[in-house]
């Protein structure tokens, strides 16, 4: 859709309607669409009337009016004139309405509203019949070539992040071996090497008792009289009995025989 197009779907939004624009006052895509009975970009739109919002719609549509109406009453006064015409006053009197080249002074020009727009703010309306083809074509011929262009660039790229990625692979496989040999030269102990070792000094002192144990045994040597005779002949109970303290009162007072007279 070229920008004569885009423009008529623009001033067919009714700036009254409340579906054709959205809270900041730009068209509404879903309403541009629908008109242009098509897909539409919001950067076709900017790229042709960047300006075109509900404001400049409604402003479009006063000056429509005022020019409607100014139309509407030439058109009276020249049907009146018509209708009763004096050849004495009428200097067109002998006008050729066939002829081209005889126009009505008084007659105003056309104005577009949107060229007065695109001159306001410095912008050149793009004018269709103004388009040179082969321009276009060979502005098109330098885009594709330029898309190739950018397009090798890309694969040549993306190649290059493929090898240096393998590289990277393989470097990072042969870090993973090194950093393996180092830790088994430095003698690395994790949580499981010293859980090992630990259950392993544990089943060693279980079997030292065990030998220290049957070597008694076998000696044939009397364990508990031998704690009995260590003891000075008391057993482990009466051990503990003598040495608990005795209680206040527990006991009689000893007197050493000397009293006062």
């Amino acid at each position: 859709m070229n920008a004569e197009q885009i423009i008529e779907v623009l001033g067919q939004l009714d700036p009254e309607d409340d579906t054709h624009w959205n809270a900041s006052g730009q068209p509404m895509m879903t309403a541009v669409c629908k008109i242009a009975k098509g897909p539409l970009k919001r950067e076709d739109l900017d790229a042709v009337a960047s300006h075109y919002d509900r404001t400049f719609a409604r402003d479009l549509a006063a000056k429509k009016a005022a020019t409607d109406d100014a139309g509407a009453d030439q058109e009276n006064q020249s049907a009146s004139a018509n209708a009763n015409p004096d050849p004495s006053t009428d200097p067109d009197s002998n006008d050729d309405p066939d002829d081209p080249d005889d126009e009505d002074e008084n007659q105003e020009p056309h104005v577009d509203p949107h060229a007065e727009w695109f001159a306001n703010r410095g912008v050149n309306a793009v004018d269709e019949q103004e388009i040179n083809p082969a321009d276009t074509n060979a502005q098109l011929t330098a885009l594709q070539e330029e898309y190739e262009r950018l397009n090798g660039e890309r694969a040549e790229l993306h190649n290059k992040i493929l090898e240096a990625t393998g590289i990277r692979n393989q470097y990072d496989s042969e870090l993973s071996v090194i950093s393996g040999r180092m830790d088994q030269l430095r003698g690395t102990r994790t949580t499981q090497d010293d859980i090992k070792d630990y259950l392993d000094r544990q089943r060693q002192i279980r079997e030292e008792k065990a030998a220290r144990a049957t070597e008694l045994r076998e000696s044939g040597l009397d364990v508990n009289a031998l704690q009995l005779a260590a003891a000075g002949g008391k057993s482990a109970l009466d051990q503990a009995m003598n040495r608990r303290g005795a209680k206040i009162g527990s006991t009689r007072p000893q007197f050493t025989g000397n009293t006062a007279g």
